[in-house]
């Protein structure tokens, strides 16, 4: 029976720690409560969350109505919602999320001035509420089209005030019946409602879309990242079904309905398709893991969703702030705009010494020209940086550097390339007069690309009803209203959500007061630093470093280099007081500067280099520059090993002037063309590792015949060490390391009687060095008598390789610095198939272990221990074939490395 406007579908599956918390939203509205329809499909919960709606639904029969069904679906759930409601009005709300108590009653007031009834959809506003901190923020990427009140949008004039998600948005009923209108539940884990909105929407010669930005949907983000949508990235549905019935099967469907695809359906497409390149573009991507054989139909799902997509609408789009790599790559790979039509942009300002140009192109480099202000210049350095998204090169970015500056001009292949903008100017609706265009009769709506001669005012804002209250009764209502959401999300009284709220504005005001202090400290810090006494002590300086909390790496060693080779240059060693190694570099004469001290600022905003073997933020930055500024200093990556997977990713976006390498094979997939990185010869310099001039020279005063150890050395995996962080206590940790597919194997190894007897017989001593994940479990993991186990941190790696007769390991880089000292190497990989899959710490790079690397590569335990007996009977010396690898590889085997790194960074 009809009542009211409104009927919420609900789609309900495994959220009974949730569910309790919407419907109580629900019956919390000011909009009366029984007006509303409640239709709850349960899609086959195997929790308790369809008794909690049946429960209710005893208290409330003439509001909630329930049924269920097999799973199949959020889709094919709401699909039989949809049958079952009645009202003028459908939404769709998620069972895990809220609405803000005058939800409803904000978009019944909007349509009461909707006089006309031009509305063909409404959209509410989605405000991002944080599970772990109850913080409620208004952060939407599509929130921006709000925050200019409520009004009234037409598509087809603005296509950027696009829809999405179905759980903020009220269709009518009588289209959807009308048209035949459902969920495609093919379509999973996401984009099913944006599928559907878009088909609804292209029912309408005119789509008009109301905007309720007065009315607040709450939209859970759980803590435990277990949402549908948080977690899709691991589905491989997101890969096809969301492509090829979602996306693919909306712009066909737009295209057989109207004959062409409106431009805000594309801008549809286009943010939620942007989102797979900027994922894959990730160190740790949660998409790498795509299998080979998807890919190929991934790709094709690719191009033909971009056929249906206009040039125009790539380059205008401006919803969100697409970066120029993800619009180059669909430019450039799906539109071939690169190779038949090139623009260069200039990414220096107009003060830099040297201007960068930049351009993307696919095929051959082409030919090219600059002039600046009219001169013909010639490039100072350039570089072609190869772009590859899901194992596939999707164009050439080409990087010019010209000495000096002023007006450029660039030829291409003898044709005047334009000059644009990385990215057209930033959507603001602020911004936005709304104009609309006069649809003539028989005449389809603009779209990009068509001339238009006249335009009249858009559809006006919703009129507003005039309130005239003061600011006290403003400043009551806004109160209020944070109390009745901290009443839903806490399920507190309203005495006890206004102390809540009241604990935490004590809580900010005190922490803002904190703030201040220390922003007034940190202003005294920079004051220092930047004194006449600092100046002169820190005047060019090299700040060295290798982490924060530990040396024993390339850093120490070139620190000591400088100290004894090289006085003249006022360097520095920066290190946490509480290091192992601080006492030990002190004695030795370092001088050295505490991490986190007035020193460590005045060295960092003096000095003339960073220099340490880590590139993570806080070591390129070793005091904060949000708080200090970021200093002068050029920055220089010793590096903590040889660089032989793709690590791009993970380097480009830093601002590293000089890289350190070791192999040619390294430094080659770095510098040269068509590499995935963007660093030149200019920043990559072949000079070996500073650390490797005492391994060496040690290494002459141990023979191989006199090492002692079988050292045990696998890395780490990126993912165990995500699980075992999410683990609640120590025996749980303990197993689900020993169950894990590295924890098993690698136990069986060290477990293994053969391997006892093989080191017995050899006259050596098996050491295991562990990761400092394991440091809490080593003492509960059981190991046999013959192993001795070290913590990596407590140990010097040098004295220990000096030592090694044959390394285990599996992709560690630690095999470079045993082989270059003659020990043997013997690869275990027995997950070598799932390793570089974007999960781990690695992307292939260049390297390939059964072509490039120091010894045989074993699979399984059984090949892993027959190699170990073969090199025993060989006295672990290594065959001639990897011997030749090793003088191939590294480009000096001597004890100049420190020189070459010093003077390499005073050519800078």
């Amino acid at each position: 029976m009809v009542k009211g406007k409104f009927s919420v579908v609900v789609a309900l599956y495994e959220v009974q720690d949730y569910v309790e918390t919407f419907l109580r939203s629900l019956l919390r509205q000011t909009y009366p409560f029984r007006q509303l329809e409640v239709v709850i499909v349960d899609d086959g919960s195997t929790d308790r969350s369809y008794e909690i709606v049946k429960r209710w639904a005893q208290n409330y029969p003439d509001v909630i109505r329930h049924t269920t069904k097999v799973n199949g679906g959020p889709a094919s759930a709401r699909n039989v919602g949809i049958s079952m409601a009645s009202n003028e009005w459908i939404t769709f709300c998620d069972p895990d999320d809220a609405l803000q108590s005058d939800y409803f009653e904000r978009v019944a007031d909007f349509l009461s001035r909707d006089v006309n009834k031009v509305a063909s959809m409404l959209t509410a506003r989605v405000m991002i509420w944080q599970e772990e901190t109850s913080k409620i923020s208004d952060t939407h990427p599509l929130g921006a089209k709000y925050r200019t009140g409520d009004k009234l949008i037409d598509l087809n004039a603005d296509p950027n005030y696009v829809q999405l998600g179905g759980a903020s948005t009220f269709l009518r009923r009588s289209v959807l019946a009308k048209h035949n209108l459902e969920f495609d539940d093919r379509i999973r884990p996401t984009f099913e409602d944006a599928e559907l909105i878009g088909r609804y929407l292209g029912t309408f010669s005119r789509p008009i879309v109301g905007l309720v930005s007065s009315a607040r949907y709450l939209y859970r983000k759980r803590g435990d990242g277990s949402s549908l949508v948080q977690s899709s990235w691991g589905r491989l549905e997101r890969y096809d079904e969301v492509l090829r019935f979602g996306y693919l099967g909306m712009l066909q469907g737009l295209q057989n309905t109207l004959g062409h695809v409106p431009v805000w359906a594309q801008n549809m497409v286009l943010y939620d398709v942007q989102w797979y390149l900027t994922e894959d573009k990730k160190m740790h991507s949660a998409s790498a893991w795509l299998p080979k054989e998807s890919l190929a139909v991934f790709h094709d799902l690719l191009q033909r969703i971009f056929s249906l997509i206009d040039v125009e609408a790539i380059e205008q789009y401006n919803l969100t702030s697409m970066s120029w790599l993800t619009r180059q790559a669909m430019l450039v790979h799906f539109k071939g705009r690169g190779s038949r039509l090139r623009s260069v942009v200039i990414w220096t300002k107009p003060t830099a010494r040297q201007m960068k140009i930049g351009y993307a192109f696919s095929g051959p480099l082409p030919l090219e020209e600059i002039f600046v202000d009219g001169h013909k210049q010639v490039p100072v350095k350039s570089k072609t940086v190869s772009h590859s998204y899901y194992g596939q090169i999707f164009f050439y970015e080409r990087m010019l550097w010209t000495s000096g500056n002023g007006t450029p001009m660039v030829r291409l292949d003898n044709t005047p390339a334009p000059i644009k903008p990385p990215r057209p100017q930033a959507w603001n609706p602020k911004r936005d007069h709304s104009t609309a265009l006069v649809l003539l009769p028989g005449k389809r709506p603009r779209t990009l690309g068509q001339k238009v001669t006249k335009k009249v005012p858009a559809v006006a804002k919703i009129p507003v009803i005039p309130r005239s209250l003061s600011k006290l009764e403003r400043l009551g209502q806004k109160v209020e209203n944070r109390i009745r959401i901290e009443q839903l999300v806490s399920a507190s009284s309203a005495p006890q959500a206004a102390l809540a709220i009241g604990r935490r504005v004590l809580d900010r005001k005190s922490q803002a007061k904190q703030a201040e202090r220390a922003k007034a400290i940190d202003a005294q810090r920079v004051a220092f630093a930047k004194s006449e006494l600092s100046r002169v002590k820190y005047r060019d300086a090299w700040l060295v470093m290798d982490r924060p909390g530990s040396a024993d790496d390339n850093g120490e060693h070139l620190y000591r280099y400088l100290m004894r080779e090289r006085p003249d240059i006022n360097a520095w060693f920066l290190l946490d007081r509480t290091s192992p190694d601080w006492k030990r570099l002190e004695a030795e004469g370092f001088r050295l500067v505490q991490t986190d001290s007035d020193d460590a600022v005045a060295l960092a905003l003096n000095a003339m280099y960073k220099i340490s073997s880590d590139a993570t933020f806080d070591v390129q930055f070793p005091v904060s520059p949000a708080r200090f500024g970021a200093g002068r200093g050029k920055i220089i990556f010793l590096q903590h090993g040889v660089t032989k997977d793709d690590l791009s990713r993970w380097l480009n976006p830093k601002p590293i002037s000089m890289i350190a390498t070791a192999t040619v094979k390294e430094y080659e997939s770095i510098a040269a063309d068509d590499s995935p990185y963007r660093y030149t010869s200019s920043e990559t310099r072949l000079t070996g590792f500073p650390r490797y001039d005492e391994l060496i020279r040690k290494s002459n005063l141990s023979p191989l015949s006199q090492r002692r150890y079988l050292l045990v050395m696998p890395t780490w995996r990126q993912d165990l060490r995500t699980e075992l962080e999410s683990c609640r206590t120590h025996q749980e940790r303990l197993q689900v390391f020993e169950s894990s597919q590295y924890g098993r194997n690698w136990l069986e190894v060290l477990r293994s009687e053969a391997l006892e007897k093989t080191a017995s017989n050899a006259g050596l001593e098996v050491l295991y060095v562990l990761h400092p994940s394991l440091a809490s479990l080593i003492a509960d993991i059981k190991l046999p008598p013959h192993v001795r186990t070290v913590n990596s941190t407590d140990v010097s790696f040098q004295d220990i390789f000096v030592n090694t007769r044959v390394l285990v390991t599996d992709y560690s880089s630690v095999a470079f610095d045993v082989a270059l000292i003659g020990g043997g190497v013997i690869y275990y990989q027995f997950d070598a198939e799932d390793i570089f899959n974007g999960r781990h710490n690695y992307r292939k790079g260049y390297y390939d272990y059964e072509t490039d690397g120091f010894g045989p590569v074993a699979y399984d335990l059984v090949s892993m221990l027959g190699q170990l007996f073969d090199s025993m009977n060989s006295n672990f010396k290594s065959l001639d074939i990897y011997e030749a690898r090793v003088k191939e590889s590294f480009a000096f085997i001597d004890t100049d490395n420190c020189k070459r790194v010093v003077d390499a960074i005073l050519s800078l």
